[in-house]
């Protein structure tokens, strides 16, 4: 057992005993128990000096943890979610029993999705751990994120989508790469300008989903349509694009549509996009549930030096770029917004009404042909 390193009981639903832990072991570094029945973990779980990943979502039998969790050196993925405080002990409590010194320094993905947190608990525990960069907080009862969030300082990805009763958005940490807070009915227009401000900073491959009311005044131009066209002097320029899909389909339903991409029309390959998923090599997609806006960093979501690459291939006078999102069905309607970063000379840019509207039926996938030129950009 010495050599083992990964544990899984993931859906033994009738398991309500977790082993003792005899003796130290460095090799386990991965531990699945979620949707298991098990009430308690050992103290001797302890002796797991090497253990970095443990799940126990929907252990909804479990009702605390022990503090020598919080002292392994190594744990740096923590699942707890699914488990209500009815079942537990409160997060408030756990926290107050514990000292997690040195969990807190190396803890980098928290978990806590649907576990009932209120904004005591979620201030003590952002307290706690400081040096996280992921942090999942969706379906959660809180009114307000903490303004002490803005001293995570590593944080880059924040997940508070359904979160219903979350009012209150302070100064976000500056390195935030991607922030999910679909759904979240009662926000303010302050906290949605706490949001929009956050994709003003030109941070590089930034993704904001938030609900959808009106496109910001800020930006340079909106339209309805498959297509967004513009054309470009010079160099591509660097911006925002938001995106809303609207029709008859469930509106709580995610949706994968696939976008297409073109220069002068030659169609661009992407391979490095993580949550816009690419499952071919002439498309990506974006991921847009119905009533929630999509703002994304950029319009190919280029690093700068893949900007300069791309650069090469477009001509010394006006260049034309089209971006289409391809729906599967006539009543699904796309809006879009553009905004372009300051320091753009506007003079080469020029956005072209598009020939599509919401009225227009959307292109089917199956009878859609991408352009026969490919142009790589890594």
């Amino acid at each position: 057992m010495a050599s083992l390193d990964s544990l899984s009981f993931r859906g033994c639903t009738s398991l309500e005993y977790f082993p003792h832990v005899v003796g130290k072991m460095d090799a386990l570094d991965y531990i699945s128990i979620d949707g298991t029945a098990i009430k308690e973990l050992p103290p001797s779980i302890g002796n797991l000096s090497g253990l970095r990943y443990l799940y126990m979502h929907s252990c909804t039998s479990l009702r605390e943890l022990p503090s020598s969790l919080f002292m392994l050196p190594n744990l740096e993925t923590l699942d707890f979610g699914g488990v209500h405080p009815q079942n537990r002990k409160s997060w408030m409590k756990l926290m107050q029993d514990t000292e997690p010194i040195i969990c807190s320094y190396y803890m980098k993905k928290l978990l806590l999705m649907n576990c009932g947190l209120l904004d005591e608990e979620l201030h003590l525990i952002l307290n706690r751990f400081r040096n996280l960069q992921e942090l999942h907080l969706s379906s959660n009862d809180f009114v307000s994120l903490p303004e002490c969030i803005k001293e995570c300082t590593n944080l880059w990805g924040l997940e508070v989508s359904d979160c219903k009763r979350l009012r209150d958005i302070p100064e976000l940490p500056t390195k935030l790469r991607r922030i999910e807070a679909a759904n979240c009915t009662s926000f303010t227009a302050e906290s949605l300008d706490n949001l929009y401000s956050q994709a003003k900073k030109e941070l590089l491959n930034l993704i904001i989903i938030v609900p959808a009311t009106t496109f910001p005044d800020w930006f340079n131009y909106c339209g309805e349509g498959d297509t967004l066209c513009f054309r470009v002097r010079g160099s591509l320029p660097r911006g925002i694009l938001a995106f809303e899909v609207a029709g008859k389909a469930n509106r709580s339903k995610e949706q994968t549509f696939p976008v297409f991409m073109s220069i002068n029309g030659v169609g661009l390959v992407r391979h490095d996009f993580d949550e816009l998923k690419q499952d071919h090599y002439d498309k990506w997609h974006i991921q847009a549930q119905q009533g929630n806006l999509l703002l994304l960093d950029g319009f190919i979501q280029s690093t700068e030096e893949e900007q300069k690459h791309l650069n090469k291939f477009m001509g010394m006078d006006w260049n034309e770029v089209r971006i289409q999102v391809v729906t599967d069905s006539p009543d699904t309607s796309v809006k879009w917004g553009v905004y372009v970063y300051k320091g753009t000379n506007m003079e080469n840019v020029q956005f072209i009404k598009s020939s599509h509207n919401a009225s227009t039926p959307s292109l089917s996938l199956p009878n859609y042909e991408p352009p026969k030129k490919l142009l790589r950009t890594n």
